[in-house]
């Protein structure tokens, strides 16, 4: 045989249910809210992350352009090595062509001092003849 329920029990049954009701929307809400805010705190972390990551990306990219203006530095001073090592080059030929040329001018002195002494000497020989 079934009870038949007075409609106080009825009524505590009813009140019973929306006080479950009422807990487990509380609970849902109290999840989703914990929920949101774990979402937030990755988000902002993933913010936070990403800035680190832009920074690191800024100091790679400025450290790079320092290696290559270092680059470019060592290639110009390589470059002017090499003109100053090329001029010091030409500047010893030119020293060597100096000296050659005061050889040959001094031997055409030479040349000339005896071409008048055998001169002389010919004129002297004719007198004495």
């Amino acid at each position: 045989k079934k009870r038949k329920r007075t409609p106080s029990q009825i009524d505590k049954k009813k009140a019973n249910s929306r006080e479950e009701d009422k807990k487990k929307k509380q609970e849902l809400e109290n999840q989703r809210k914990a929920k949101e805010e774990e979402i937030q705190l990755k988000q902002e972390e993933k913010k936070k992350t990403e800035k680190l990551i832009e920074k690191e990306i800024k100091q790679i990219r400025q450290e790079i352009e320092e290696i290559w203006i270092q680059y470019d530095v060592n290639k110009d001073n390589n470059q002017i090595q090499q003109e100053i090592d090329e001029i010091q080059n030409e500047l010893l030929v030119l020293k060597e062509v100096h000296l050659i040329r005061k050889e040959i001018l001094g031997l055409m002195d030479d040349l000339e001092v005896i071409k008048e002494e055998e001169q002389q000497r010919i004129m002297k020989e004719e007198e004495v003849e």
